[in-house]
């Protein structure tokens, strides 16, 4: 069967509609999931790190009459409990006379690297691997202790959470996942009425 040229014509210009039509629209929709991703991991990041910042309501009175009283074990108890907590991965408690210190978890030292102890607060090796175990974020407050004898908070020292985003990433990742199927299915659904179309007016003659 032989193809007349101009009906060879029709069929290159419906090709040449259809790729650079999806091209374009690839492009656009790669840029805007990119940009919902980003977004989507942010808010989270942002939601993750207002639940740390409540922890100290929980906790701070606890901490703050352990170093006090200088309970290690009651100390060493507590912060046992937060790092069970799911937004936590290491806590370090800075007593002003050193005293109290106690590390739990993944924490940063003073040269600002990754150090890991254990429950006992004896540095260890690293345990959890994987994407975001080597970025570390953190909230600190204050340790102040006021008791009936004084008209005065009397500052301990400081108390440092951390987590991670591999934390964040777990809990966005079925995020990720509807936010890239969407893409995808509109993507593909585009992709046939684009075709549908241009092979019902380019492909047939006038």
């Amino acid at each position: 069967m032989i193809i007349s040229p101009f009906k060879r014509f029709r069929q290159s210009i419906a090709l040449h509609l259809l790729t650079t039509i999806f091209s374009v629209y690839f492009l656009v929709a790669v840029v805007v999931t990119v940009v919902q991703l980003y977004k989507e991991y942010e808010d989270t990041k942002a939601k993750f790190y207002k639940e740390i910042q409540t922890l100290p309501a929980t906790f701070n009175r606890g901490i703050v009459d352990s170093v006090w009283t200088y309970n290690k074990e009651l100390l060493q108890s507590i912060l046992l409990g937060m790092h069970n907590l799911p937004i936590v991965v290491g806590i370090k408690v800075e007593s002003i006379d050193h005293k109290m210190d106690l590390q739990i978890g993944a924490v940063l030292n003073e040269k600002n690297e990754i150090t890991y102890y254990d429950s006992s607060g004896k540095v260890t090796q690293q345990k959890e691997f994987g994407l975001g175990t080597d970025t570390l974020f953190k909230h600190e407050f204050p340790m102040d202790y006021q008791g009936v004898a004084f008209d005065h908070k009397v500052p301990l020292g400081q108390v440092t959470l951390y987590s991670n985003n591999q934390l964040v990433f777990d809990r966005v990742k079925y995020g990720f996942l509807l936010i890239l199927i969407n893409s995808i299915i509109k993507t593909i659904a585009l992709w046939f009425i684009i075709y549908y179309f241009i092979k019902k007016y380019l492909g047939q003659p006038l």
